[in-house]
């Protein structure tokens, strides 16, 4: 189909022409826009330079017309099958000038259906709609001609703020990608969160849905109709958590953000049994117990119940709270769930002496709180009994294969990853891993 080269620095993005005689055009960090021929396609010449990284570039839906966006805050649109350029989108030289372009880096762009109108978004944490009804491409058997010098530039028509509810725009309010639904607008913000832009002509946003800007690293239960995710925060502010949670509820509707009260990032979580206490772990090396309630209006509350001493990679609970089990590496601790503030300093460990063969992958408490299944890198498993001293862990001792209620667990060939009691039995009679 040819060769895409001729970029001396990476290429960030890449539109192929939806229309005979195809085209492709490429934005690359060499502040190039590069058109390419074909098929076989081949370097056809390089049709603007902007001022800093070429970041994004877009066909209109007839092919008509494409566009380019960079870093130096302006737009260039050219004609379709030449590339020529015809008009700019330009900068503007103060921030809240609505009518005029974006004040930085302006990060992607979209073409409405219709092809009259183009979307921007920039790291101003503006979103800008730009008519350009008036831009005509060349004619059919023209031939690549000079732009004009200078290039016509265009005004923005509507400026959109998603942050404005807010007192102040933060760094999670840039806004970094857009697209057109149908007819409607949407924005997405470095933070995670999609600003659905209305479509009467005034410049609000008709709804706004919260998200993970990075990927979801765990889960658990909260009530009987929701959950809480936490992922790694698109944006970390050295005196807030590196994660982030959000509280869903019914057929994943959003309700709510969570504060997580860790100073490291959270690594897993576990639920009890009504999902009113979620145990988050960290890097940190500190367990957090938050209790939710079913009045979203009411804030969570946070209890620091375990200073680990090792890093954590597991937590699980049993039904009611009262024990809660970690891991990580070859150390397995266990101490009781519904303590006050720092009350389990120095948590019930043991160490199991071979790491490479007994890292600990995964741990699981039944539901009762009498037993801790344990899962190893090496594709064992392990049965372990809780002795508890009134509301405290003593003990941890594991099943000897001459108890009657032991049976021998077949090998995994590979490393454990998940382990779990039957919620049935709250004895733990059943498990699976």
């Amino acid at each position: 189909m040819g060769d895409i080269s001729g970029m001396t620095k990476r290429v960030n993005s890449i539109c192929i022409r939806p229309t005979k005689p195809l085209r492709v055009v490429t934005a690359s960090e060499d502040f190039s826009v590069t058109m390419f021929v074909g098929p076989p396609f081949k370097f056809h010449g390089v049709k603007h330079k902007h001022g800093n990284f070429a970041l994004c570039v877009r066909y209109s839906w007839d092919g008509s017309l494409f566009v380019s966006v960079g870093g130096d805050g302006t737009g260039v649109i050219y004609d379709g099958k030449t590339g020529t350029p015809l008009a700019m989108l330009p900068k503007s030289g103060k921030a809240g000038d609505d009518m005029g372009g974006h004040v930085g880096t302006v990060y992607q762009v979209a073409w409405a259906p219709d092809g009259q109108s183009l979307l921007t978004v920039g790291a101003d944490k503006t979103a800008k709609v730009w008519n350009v009804s008036g831009i005509q491409p060349l004619a059919e058997d023209a031939d690549d001609a000079p732009a004009a010098n200078p290039l016509p530039s265009l005004t923005a028509v509507r400026t959109y703020k998603p942050w404005k509810h807010a007192t102040a725009a933060s760094i999670g309010d840039m806004q970094v990608g857009c697209v057109f639904v149908g007819d409607t607008a949407v924005t997405l913000s470095l933070d995670g969160t999609l600003h659905v832009l209305s479509s009467d002509g005034t410049d609000t946003v008709s709804k706004t849905v919260a998200g993970h800007g990075k990927p979801v690293v765990c889960m658990a239960r909260v009530f009987r109709d929701g959950f809480l995710s936490v992922g790694l925060g698109s944006v970390h502010v050295p005196t807030t958590c590196p994660s982030v949670g959000f509280v869903w509820g019914g057929i994943v509707g959003f309700r709510k953000s969570v504060a997580l009260p860790h100073a490291g990032a959270v690594v897993a979580a576990a639920h009890t049994a009504t999902g009113d206490t979620v145990f988050t772990i960290g890097l940190d090396d500190f367990c957090f117990a938050t209790s939710f309630t079913s009045d979203d209006a009411v804030p969570e509350t946070t209890r620091r119940i375990a200073k680990i001493p090792f890093q954590p990679t597991s937590v699980s609970t049993s039904h009611d709270g009262d024990v809660v089990a970690v891991a990580g590496g070859e150390f397995l601790c266990a101490f009781f769930g519904g303590a006050g503030d720092g009350c389990n300093e120095k948590p019930h460990t043991i160490k199991f002496p071979d790491a490479s063969r007994k890292a600990i992958t995964c741990a699981g408490v039944s539901c009762d709180g009498n037993r801790v299944l344990i899962g190893f890198v090496s594709g064992t498993t392990e049965l372990m009994d809780v002795k508890r001293h009134g509301d405290a862990v003593v003990n941890l001792w594991t099943k000897h294969p001459d108890d009657d209620d032991f049976e021998d667990t077949p090998y995994h060939q590979a490393e454990v990853t998940a382990v779990a009691f039957h919620p049935k039995f709250g004895n733990g009679t059943y498990c699976l891993s």
